[in-house]
Formats: structure tokens, sequence, C-alpha cells
């Protein structure tokens, strides 16, 4: 039994690239829907400028696009705003909007400077989905389950921490930077690293900011971060690298914001679920937990359960798969490099691992992005160690927020308190051992 998906994959790609192109570079908001992290926003005018201007999370977008109500926000913060205490709004209601306008010229670390080379390919929509594996899994179906609501705590922020500054291949040194969400405690907070997705071409730590906020208010600190891509030249490596770096930061630094670092989670949403598997199954900093929300892991079947067109689009060398493994330039498919399609295979790293944190997958069942036995595979794997496992297929559910490329709500299932309550109850036994 496939699961049909409304529009044909050129329909799809032409839409997504006509939402990537409208980038005002004025104000630096940018509109992500790439694999993950589907923002919201609706043109209008600012500063005698039409643009695009951030609404509030959970409202729906206006004559630009429609996107379901579980959208997104994306915007770039002032870089002299270290800190800003978040009072959150009454139960019920959304976070609240900067006010002040974002700068202009902020350095982004997720997006080629001047003179780099442009990104060739992108990001391939699948026609149709296969029916998924579940007999080592649990299938939840959030249809009927309430939205998720914030204004239960006080929260404070911490905006534009530097926490690294690696090469970047095109560039040189680029600031790598965090946003850091601490709930009000009476004492230190476990920590969570968010690892946003952007199908390896963007990394944009300001995505999820709902999910974030509730995660925030379940008691743990959230950390969201950006790393290196393929649109500055990099590869899994440097984003691994980045992660890494992120989650050394945080151990350094967490008395400064009042964290307990004594055991740390990875929680990554597509190509941030890629990385965070690929942080508990490497080594590294010792982690207690990882969430991965729809992410790759064997990259060289990421198309395996979608139509032969989509299979087909991902077996040549200008796809956001072997760019990510290869290097932009290197002109390679997967299969002309199964060394480094190894090297980045997070099951290759599963026998041998000294220690397994706890691991917590999902996925929908109608995702036309990142084929849902992806997870299955890594979920098997480390089954078969007798590791701490659990994968959730979401009855209904795409690809994140991407319901705006497909025109049905197949993203609101992720904001749903179906599925934000189980990573948190996951978070709380895996860090507080409740």
């Amino acid at each position: 039994m496939d699961v049909r998906l409304p529009g044909r994959p050129d329909e799809i790609n032409t839409r997504l690239r006509d939402i990537l192109a409208r980038i005002d570079d004025k104000w630096g908001v940018l509109i992500l829907a790439v694999l993950s992290d589907g923002p919201l926003a609706s043109a209008s005018t600012r500063g005698g400028r039409r643009g695009l201007h951030p609404r509030r999370t959970g409202q729906r977008a206006g004559s630009m696009l429609k996107m379901n109500s579980y959208s997104q926000t994306c915007w770039r913060f002032h870089p002299g705003l270290r800190r800003r205490t978040l009072r959150s709004p009454r139960k019920g209601a959304p976070m609240p909007d900067p006010e002040e306008p974002p700068p202009t010229g902020t350095p982004d670390a997720s997006r080629p400077a001047a003179g780099q080379t442009p990104l060739q390919g992108g990001p391939v929509f699948a026609d149709s989905v296969a029916e998924t594996d579940t007999s080592t899994s649990v299938v939840i179906d959030p249809s009927g389950s309430p939205r998720i609501t914030l204004g239960k705590r006080e929260l404070r922020e911490h905006r534009d921490v530097v926490f690294a500054a690696p090469l970047d291949t095109d560039a040189g040194p680029v600031e790598l930077r965090m946003d850091l969400i601490v709930p009000e405690a009476a004492g230190p907070v476990p920590v969570v690293v968010y690892v946003p997705g952007g199908g390896f071409m963007f990394a944009r730590r300001e995505g999820a900011p709902e999910l974030r906020a509730y995660v925030a208010e379940a008691g743990f600190a959230v950390a969201s971060i950006e790393y290196r891509t393929i649109a500055n030249g990099a590869t899994f490596r440097e984003a691994l690298a980045d992660v890494r770096s992120a989650l050394g930061f945080l151990r350094e630094h967490g008395a400064e914001f009042g964290l307990d670092t004594g055991g740390c989670a990875v929680w990554g949403e597509s190509a941030g679920g890629y990385l965070a598997a690929m942080a508990g199954v490497t080594g590294g900093p010792p982690l207690a937990a990882i969430v991965d929300s729809f992410g790759p892991s064997d990259l060289t079947g990421i198309a395996a359960d979608f139509d032969a067109a989509t299979q087909a689009a991902y077996s040549g060398p200008d796809n956001i798969a072997a760019m990510f493994v290869n290097g932009r330039t290197s002109g390679l498919p997967l299969s002309g490099a199964p060394a480094a399609a190894a090297e980045s295979n997070p099951l290759s790293y599963v026998g041998s691992a000294s220690e397994l944190p706890g691991f917590l997958f999902l996925h929908g069942d109608a995702d036309p992005a990142v084929s849902p036995s992806q997870t299955l595979l890594l979920h098997d794997a480390l089954r078969a160690v007798g590791a701490d496992t659990t994968r959730l297929v979401v009855r209904g559910a795409g690809h994140g927020d991407l319901a705006v490329l497909h025109g049905r709500d197949v993203g609101t299932p992720w904001s749903s308190e179906a599925v934000m309550n189980r990573i948190v109850t996951f978070l709380r036994r895996t860090l507080c051992g409740d």
C-alpha cells in the first residue's frame, strides 16, 4: 500500500525554490522550508519596502503562504542582545515576537558568503511513500490530540551565544551561535541540545520556537545551535564536529547559565536528527539521550521507500545526500565513494560503541522527504545490541512542517500533545530518572 501525496515532485520542488528565493536580505529573514523548519511568514510592507515579515508562532500565514498552525518563524536577532527574560504568555497563547527589527548585515553561518560556490541540486520530495514496517515500533495516532500550549513556566533566553569559530571551507572563520532557553528553577536544570533541520543546506537555530519552549517549560534548558552545512562547503564531518563543540561549550560554561551538565541530551529534526544520532553512536562527550525526529541514517537509502523517479534523483552526484557526504564540488554520487558513505552511516558504529545513550525515534508514515525506513534501520540495529531504543510511527504525519509543500495539514501532528509529551516523558526518564 502506498501513501499518495498531492502534487508532482517537480511542482513541489518548484514551489520550494520559489519559497527559498523569497529572502529579504535587508532584514535577514529566511523563508526556510527545506526538509524541516518551514517558517511562518506573510507578504507585508516594512520600512517602505515590500518584504517578508516574521509573524507570531501559531498564527496562520497571510497572503503569501498558507501554512498549517504548527508553522514556525525564522528571524534574525540583534547581536548585542545576549540575554533576555522571556515571560511566557498566558496559558494557551503563542510566544511573543521581539519588538526590535533585525539588523542589517548580521553574519549568518548557514548561508554562503559572497564569492562562495552557489548550491547545486536541492531536496527532492516523493510522489508516494511505501507503507512502513511497524513490527518493532509503537504506532501513535495524534488525531484528536490537542495542540501544545505555552505559559506554564517563566523562561529566560540567552541569544546569539557564540560557542565556536571554526573555519568555513570557502570564507575563513565563521562564528557559530546558539540560542539558549532556561526555565526558572531552584537549582541547575538538565540540558537538551536542539539541532535544527534544513536539508544539510541550512541550519537555522531560530527554528521550532514553540516546540523548544514547550520542552523548556517541562524543566529542561534547550540550546538551539547552528552548524556548518553544504552552504559553507562542509560535509557531515564538520557538522558533527560543530554539534560536539556545542556540547563542550555547554559543559564548560554550564554554571554560568544554571545548567546541570552531568547528563545531556541531543534532539534533532530531519538533518538535525541525523546529526543527533551520529553524536549518540560515535563517541565524544557522553550523552544520556538522543531524540531523532524523522532523520535519515543510511544516506544511500534515503529514498528507499519512494517512487522510482525520486530514487533516481538521489542516485547521482547533485543531490543533498551525496554533497553532504562527499563534498559540494566532488562530483561523486554516494555509490562512487563507498568508504565515505560507510563513515557517514551511524549503523557502522553501533556494534563497536562502548556505551550508548537512550534513543527515541519519531517518524511520520507519510514522510515524502526522508524514507520512514531510515529510522527503522537504526532502531533495529540498536535493538540487536540491547540498547535502550524506542521508535514511534506517527500516523498521517509528514516531514515536520512541510505541509505547505503538499497542500494538506500533515505538519500539525508534530506540535500535538500526543507527540510532544512522548518526547518530554523520554527526556525525564533518561535525564532525570523519572
